[in-house]
């Protein structure tokens, strides 16, 4: 079972890297005009550099960077990316790359920001627009007055001596923006720089002179109920006053699981990250036979029925059509059923049967990785338990799980 879960995952991984997810939107030319077609949406964690756009479902995919259009949309998401050539802050937002200056005065005048022509996303659009930029070193906020360029709202971090100095203009930049209105009750002193933070701002500038044009759509956590039915190959690990010659691990029979799942999308994380909580029950049996130091028969048995709670966070690693995701979570079980036995010969020829108690609940640890397609998903995950024994420290009663999960949304 576990060579063709691996050959699944192997081919799953192969093939998924080729998914698109073409979403009906358009590119813009540099006149104003649009062309109307499909955008292959990836809810970009990091700015496209460049995208693929198809005028139809049959008609050839054509790529365009920032040097070839003046934007493009993307309805359904209610995204709207707009080409511009700005200056940004490249400098390492990595703490140990961190460009250092003698004095503050210096890490001022030293700025120095690097031309980029690239795709913009619109965040806000009226008097004040307000745009979002991100690269693999950080994230960029920049804004845009009416009738005037595209500028940065600078948020920098330098080591001065042996101190990191946060050097923050973007406050002072959007205090001095906003100045025709006083009345916003922001506090620019305690201003973040995040997007929650930058596009309340700018909205309520723009409320406050009348000229909001486009408001991006704040994402939603959204939610998804599961059912999930699939089975898992155990493995028991046994070890402490039995008198065996060494630690016993075996495979014990299928173990079948069924149960219900809430599977959560982060509402900051574009769909890629989210958390969630499941309910399953599973049954099996774990059966071995080794030897004592004498050479003689030492038969192990455990019967283990239990309910778990996983709570869990998962992290997909592209988005698409089909969605591979990894996933790795916490869970607590109780035992119906957890008998531990073991049989062995002592002094006569007869063998005399021993039955341990075992505790009632356990913890464990789970790792997987799966795919969504849809409202189904397939997902192969380890679980790793904790001792159930409850005679000493000495002895080491375990069941890890390797299974094959599948699930189905009722709602997506």
């Amino acid at each position: 079972m576990k060579k063709h879960l691996f050959f699944v995952l192997f081919f799953a991984g192969t093939t998924l890297s080729a998914q698109k997810n073409f979403s009906t939107g358009g590119i813009i030319q540099w006149n104003g005009d649009t062309i109307p077609g499909q955008v292959d949406y990836r809810e970009w964690d990091v700015s496209p550099a460049k995208i693929q756009f198809r005028t139809s479902e049959n008609a050839d995919t054509r790529s365009f960077d920032a040097q070839g259009i003046a934007g493009f949309f993307v309805i359904a998401q209610n995204e709207i990316y707009r080409t511009a050539e700005v200056y940004l802050n490249d400098e390492p937002a990595d703490a140990r790359k961190m460009p250092s200056f003698p004095s503050v005065r210096e890490a001022l005048v030293g700025y120095k920001p690097v031309r980029h022509k690239v795709f913009l996303r619109v965040l806000t659009a009226g008097k004040l627009n307000l745009f979002e930029y991100t690269d693999p070193n950080r994230r960029h906020f920049l804004v845009q007055p009416a009738g005037d360029t595209i500028r940065e709202l600078v948020a920098r971090k330098v080591i001065v001596g042996s101190a990191a100095v946060p050097l923050d203009a973007y406050k002072n930049q959007l205090r001095l923006l906003t100045a025709a209105c006083p009345s916003l009750g922001i506090n620019f002193d305690r201003l973040l720089y995040f997007e929650k933070e930058m596009t309340r701002v700018a909205d309520k500038f723009n409320e406050c002179t009348n000229s909001t044009g486009y408001v991006h759509a704040k994402e939603k956590a959204t939610r998804s109920l599961l059912v999930m039915a699939g089975a898992g190959m155990p493995r028991g690990k046994f070890s402490g006053p039995f008198n065996s010659d060494k630690d016993v691990s075996a495979s014990g029979s299928i173990a079948p699981m069924i149960g219900l799942g809430l599977d959560f999308n982060f509402s900051r994380a574009r769909g890629r990250r989210g958390a969630g909580v499941e309910m399953y029950f599973t049954k099996f049996s774990i059966d071995d036979t080794s030897n004592d130091f004498f050479g003689k028969p030492i038969h192990y048995y455990s019967d283990l029925s239990y309910l778990r709670a996983l709570v869990f966070l998962r992290q997909d690693v592209f988005t698409g059509a089909v969605q591979p995701y990894l996933k790795a979570g916490l869970g607590a079980g109780y035992y119906f059923t957890s008998r531990f036995k073991y049989t062995k010969i002592l002094g006569g020829l007869e063998p005399v049967a021993f039955e341990r108690e075992t505790k009632k609940n356990d913890v464990c640890f789970m790792g997987g990785i799966g795919v969504r397609m849809h409202r189904f998903m397939l997902e192969t995950r380890f679980e790793w338990g904790s001792n159930l024994a409850e005679f000493d420290a000495s002895e080491v009663i375990k069941a890890n799980l390797i299974s094959l999960v599948a699930g189905y949304r009722l709602n997506r």
